[in-house]
């Protein structure tokens, strides 16, 4: 079932995080994001890279 390609990973997959972030609170300044089942050698980064720019939470890991 689904597209049959490879998940994206490093610099892609940031890319692709990166631009829905901005694209989110630009449309709604007040959202908070919820990261939910992220694999978890990208929970802690994620929440690291955004922490001082964007409200987020990761309820698996917090």
């Amino acid at each position: 079932l689904g597209l049959q390609q490879h998940r994206l990973d490093g610099d892609d997959y940031l890319a692709v995080i990166d631009e829905f972030m901005e694209a989110v609170f630009t449309r709604w300044p007040n959202v908070i994001v919820q990261f939910e089942d992220f694999q978890s050698k990208w929970a802690f980064k994620l929440l690291q890279r955004y922490r001082d720019t964007y409200r987020m939470f990761n309820d698996d890991v917090q």
